[in-house]
């Protein structure tokens, strides 16, 4: 699971059009939800799914907008790393 944060909602929903398009994968998306009640609002929550290149596709794509790219650590883990 990768979080991204965008500078806007139009940013984040443009990423993830082109994501889903672009490179052979499942691609589901979830708001961000916070403990605090407090989620950024132009971030949004991927899972990826499908073969391990097509992936690193996705990936590569994803450094080339502006945006900010955080995952988890483990499936347990409650922090999100940069």
């Amino acid at each position: 699971r990768l979080r991204i944060t965008a500078t806007d909602r139009v940013s984040v929903t443009r990423v993830v059009k082109e994501l889903k398009t672009c490179c052979g994968i499942t691609l589901q998306t979830a708001p961000v939800q916070s403990f605090w009640g407090h989620a950024p609002t132009h971030a949004v929550d991927l899972d990826l799914q499908g073969p391990l290149a097509n992936i690193q596709q996705v990936l590569r794509r994803l450094q080339t907008f502006p945006v900010t790219i955080q995952g988890r650590a483990n499936p347990d883990g409650d922090s999100w790393y940069c």
